[in-house]
């Protein structure tokens, strides 16, 4: 069992994963009081943040904030998890579901980054943020807005490595979409963003990265674990839900779980459609349920494993993860 450590302190983890034969290896980083300028975020309440970043105090997970290093058989500084590194990633991002947050459709206009580490002696280049927006699968699909650049010398002075990416013309986003830093201009391990200890985080499948051959991963499928990245979308302007919707969004319940054969669903709204996928992300069923409430599914034919439940309701989206043990 790893070890938690303070909220107040980046650190890093020793452990070893990955599909694409990634790993990760531990490094120290300094301390920075990045919770004491997150509540001044908290304050902002036209700006999204996922619930693992918010103290327990307040209401949140409160999960440490922390920066994973790469060392795949080179050195420690090979690269970062959440930013450049030996795979040159382009892109890193966090998903976001509107009714999560009680609201139906948003405009935004800056998305707030918090960035670990910076390295002085790679300091030319020059990133940005994009918002995209998601496939009925729930990946990245086309591309909605992009923000002015911020050069890596610029990050370099901010202040505690938080930046601020502005968008010319505000971005309109309805259900769900995903907030990246573009990381492609710049020089590999110059720069990597900050995130949530490993599997504390908010919503499944939150974080998501490009790889250099332009294909989307989730974090659970490049590294096989779940993470939230500190990507803060700032909203110009939101249509609430009502106030019910509020109240009985995130309620469905599923049961026994692990399962070894029939899972039973009951939920307090009626959703339209229900999708299922793997470890990897790999849809492995869909189907269309036409506004049901409760509903049971035969999983004798999947193997042992952990799964994801997705629910597509009329004014929300949600997830819930199960295991199949027989």
């Amino acid at each position: 069992m790893k070890n938690l450590f303070s909220i107040l302190l980046f650190t890093v983890f020793s452990i070893s994963i990955h599909a694409q034969i990634r790993n990760y290896n531990s490094m120290d980083l300094s301390q920075n009081h990045y919770q004491n300028h997150f509540k001044n975020f908290r304050s902002l309440t036209d700006t999204l943040i996922p619930g693992s970043f918010i103290d327990s105090s307040l209401g949140g997970t409160g999960c440490a904030s922390v920066v994973y290093s790469v060392d795949v058989n080179s050195p420690i500084d090979s690269g970062y998890v959440a930013g450049t590194n030996i795979y040159k990633d382009l892109e890193k991002g966090q998903r976001f579901y509107l009714s999560d947050y009680g609201y139906q459709g948003v405009t935004i206009n800056k998305i707030i980054a918090h960035f670990g580490i910076i390295q002085p002696s790679g300091a030319s280049g020059f990133v940005f943020a994009k918002i995209y927006n998601l496939s009925q699968n729930g990946f990245p699909d086309s591309l909605l807005g992009i923000s002015d650049t911020i050069s890596i010398s610029d990050l370099v002075i901010a202040v505690n490595g938080i930046a601020e990416f502005n968008f010319a013309t505000s971005v309109t986003v309805s259900s769900s979409f995903l907030t990246t830093i573009d990381l492609s201009n710049c020089l590999q391990d110059t720069i990597a963003l900050v995130h949530t200890e490993e599997n504390c985080f908010d919503t499944i499948g939150g974080a998501w990265e490009k790889w250099n051959d332009s294909t989307w991963h989730s974090f659970n499928n490049s590294w096989q674990f779940e993470t939230d990245l500190a990507l803060f979308p700032v909203l110009s302007d939101g249509v609430l839900l009502s106030t019910t919707s509020i109240e009985q969004s995130n309620k469905i319940n599923i049961y026994p779980n692990p399962t070894n054969n029939i899972l039973y669903i009951n939920s307090l709204n009626q959703f339209n459609e229900y999708s299922v996928y793997d470890n990897s992300g790999k849809i492995i069923l869909h189907k269309n349920t036409c506004g049901i409430k409760n509903l049971q599914i035969d999983f004798s034919f999947l193997t042992n494993g952990i799964y994801y439940l997705k629910f597509v309701g009329t004014d929300n989206i949600q997830f819930k993860k199960f295991a199949v043990a027989n």
